[in-house]
């Protein structure tokens, strides 16, 4: 770690200003953090204080993996980078100037990493000072819906209409009445359904699904057949500023109407306590697709990236070999 900054300090300032600070999305708060990784330093935080007051904190990943360190967002951690607290600027070169100095300072404060790969919130606009400092940035796309109920209504396409009407007919819905193990068996019979293996455990998703629980973060909808048997699951997380498509799945074999039913009850659900819902973005083209029948507004957000040249090369070796194994 970097030996100059005190990152313990430091986190025990974020963990004070996380009690209060509503603007702090969910993905950044210290005990999402916290439930989403295995050891205390597993993630750091870097602060920005003015006269002891938090103007700016960057949370982020940062482990030692096969003599790399590695600085990145953690395992369901869909946004993050660089929070900065409301404050009145006379205009925008004094805006520029100062999120270039609070961009300056964390980049300097950072411990050394071969490689940096953040997913950046979408309300981080500008991340031209991060340019200057020698980082590259990759644009990613959400879908986001913020329209009165009366609106989005109107606006859902035709046949998603049809859909969500037939579902609703056809199967019953369900709030937060299923535990973290019926859901985890359903979770994996929908996978091997599916000939998909999961890339974590029980016990990963288990730590999780109790952190959100006690911070009564996340509404979970299971959607039952006339038999009723389970036919989907769909869980939100919820923080003071929107909801969140986090997770979610269905058996195969199955029609989508009943993820449909659960997604379309889960906005209306956001949309009434006016919030924003968030599909959460994917860059998978079905997934993309089946978002879009919903007809929700593009949110553009960042992926910002940088490498040492000790990563570069090892990179560059690998992609050789597995070119060499691929013409064996």
């Amino acid at each position: 770690m970097n030996s100059s900054y005190d990152f313990k300090r430091s986190k025990e300032k974020y963990r004070e200003l996380c009690k209060n600070e509503k603007s702090i999305n969910i993905y950044m708060k210290d005990w999402y953090l916290d439930a989403v990784t295995e050891k205390e330093d597993d993630w750091q935080v870097i602060i920005v204080e003015e006269n002891e007051l938090v103007m700016a904190a960057f949370p982020f990943g940062y482990q030692k993996r096969h003599g790399l360190r590695y600085i990145y967002s953690p395992w369901q951690c869909a946004r993050g980078g660089l929070w900065i607290r409301e404050r009145f600027y006379r205009g925008k070169e004094e805006e520029l100037s100062v999120l270039n100095q609070y961009v300056k300072q964390i980049i300097d404060d950072l411990p050394p990493y071969d490689s940096f790969n953040i997913l950046f919130n979408s309300d981080f606009k500008n991340w031209q000072p991060f340019y200057w400092n020698g980082f590259s940035a990759q644009p990613r796309y959400s879908m986001v819906i913020q329209k009165s109920i009366e609106d989005y209504i109107i606006c859902i396409g035709k046949k998603r209409r049809e859909r969500i009407r037939r579902a609703k007919r056809k199967y019953c819905m369900r709030e937060n009445q299923i535990s973290k193990e019926d859901y985890w068996d359903f979770l994996v019979k929908s996978y091997e359904s599916k000939k998909k293996i999961l890339d974590y455990s029980s016990d990963k998703f288990y730590k999780l699904w109790d952190a959100l629980k006690f911070y009564n973060a996340c509404i979970v909808r299971s959607v039952l057949d006339e038999d009723q048997n389970l036919v989907a699951v769909n869980i939100i997380l919820e923080d003071n500023k929107r909801c969140y498509n986090q997770f979610g799945t269905q058996m195969q074999g199955k029609d989508t109407d009943a993820t449909s039913y659960a997604i379309y009850d889960a906005i209306n659900y956001a949309l009434n306590k006016e919030k924003i819902f968030d599909f959460e973005g994917s860059m998978i083209k079905g997934v993309c697709e089946f978002n879009s029948s919903f007809n929700p507004e593009w949110e553009v957000y960042y992926l910002i990236s940088n490498c040492s040249r000790k990563y570069k090369i090892l990179s560059n070796i690998k992609s050789i070999l597995l070119a060499i194994k691929g013409q064996e």
